[in-house]
């Protein structure tokens, strides 16, 4: 395998980008990395690997232009790591592999390389890279698999922490995937569906552009509410990125009743259904709770199941809600390797 550094994707093959890892669907596709790649408060470069002229690694690296976290849940310093890893893990001090945004990243590496020789050499790369720029190597929110695959390679110099599960939703194209559930999932399904009958909530989908004003207010709301710094713009600067999107369907569930309104961003990609961004207004009761389980799993469920798509990823909140209603809670980690590790890490296998 040969290894080389790149600082654009536009000279990695898209359709073989796209095979290496899709275990986190649209998010770590080709067309995504690339809108990342514009993104100018992080400069990027790629540890790409081919073997006989067929790409087998393109890991991108970002460095930060900045001082402070734009999103502190990237932060190693406030992941449940012991202080002596990740106490100088600053933006500016961090090489953060994968992905800066979205809580989920892809390792970028295909099934062939992904043993621990091969990927020894391409983590070597990726350390070099860090120790020239006298960086941590920071690795946000990892599935198992490619945690495991990491740490096999990198010989214990890759100290992680548990950030969280992410809700996922297997085999709904097949027909009796209902019925194949628990008998308390199975009510749980039946008594949300008799509140949302109830509450007399009304709902579907829609395109973006034919509620962006409603859904960034109703969004932006939501997460000022829930703790987060928000304002529509913000919204709709988020969702502007996928207008340029073609190989993606965007668009937003919704839901209407006397007391409640919301809605819900979703992105079809290939056989997976994505839920990106919730909007919900009305006050605490069983109407409000009814309409957010419409918009939240059934009407998702429904749209999946007619559109015949095989998987939803809900992401990471409420994952017990979740998890009692069929999704299965795929653990993501977060791991460090200090800039001293990297160092001699690069030295004794690049």
């Amino acid at each position: 395998m040969d290894i080389d550094l790149t600082g654009h994707i536009a000279g990695i093959p898209e359709e073989q980008f796209d095979h290496l890892d899709p275990s986190v669907g649209v998010l770590g596709c080709y067309a995504k990395v690339k809108l990342r790649e514009a993104d100018g408060r992080w400069r990027v470069t790629y540890v790409r690997g081919t073997d006989a002229g067929l790409l087998t690694a393109a890991v991108p690296l970002y460095a930060s232009r900045m001082r402070d976290w734009p999103d502190p849940a990237y932060d190693p310093r406030t992941w449940a790591l012991p202080p002596t890893v990740s106490e100088g893990c600053t933006a500016a001090r961090c090489l953060v592999v994968g992905s800066f945004e979205e809580r989920c990243s892809a390792l970028h590496v295909g099934h062939s390389a992904r043993e621990p020789g091969q990927l020894r050499r391409i983590l070597a790369a990726m350390a070099q890279e860090a120790a020239r720029q006298d960086r941590y190597l920071a690795f946000p929110y990892f599935p198992a698999a490619a945690r495991d695959a990491l740490s096999a390679a990198a010989s214990g110099r890759i100290v992680w922490a548990p950030l969280g599960p992410e809700a996922i939703i297997r085999d709904l194209s097949d027909p009796g995937w209902e019925a194949s559930l628990s008998k308390r999932i199975r009510y749980n399904l039946r008594h949300d569906r008799e509140l949302i009958e109830a509450a007399a909530i009304t709902g579907g989908h829609c395109s973006w552009a034919e509620i962006e004003d409603t859904a960034s207010e109703l969004i932006a709301k939501h997460n000022v509410k829930h703790g987060h710094v928000d304002h529509p713009e913000f919204v709709r600067a988020r969702q502007r990125l996928w207008a340029g999107f073609p190989q993606a369907e965007h668009f937003v569930f919704t839901v209407r009743s006397p007391v409640v309104s919301g809605v819900e961003i979703a992105v079809v990609w290939r056989d997976e259904l994505d839920l990106r961004e919730m909007g919900l207004a009305g006050e605490e009761g069983p109407d409000r709770r009814a309409a957010y389980l419409d918009l939240a799993f059934h009407q998702p469920i429904r749209f999946a199941q007619a559109r015949g798509l095989r998987l939803i990823r809900f992401g990471m909140e409420a994952g017990k809600v979740k998890a009692g209603r069929g999704a299965i809670l795929q653990d993501l980690y977060g791991g460090v390797m200090t800039a001293a590790d990297a160092r001699r890490f690069a030295d004794e296998h690049y």
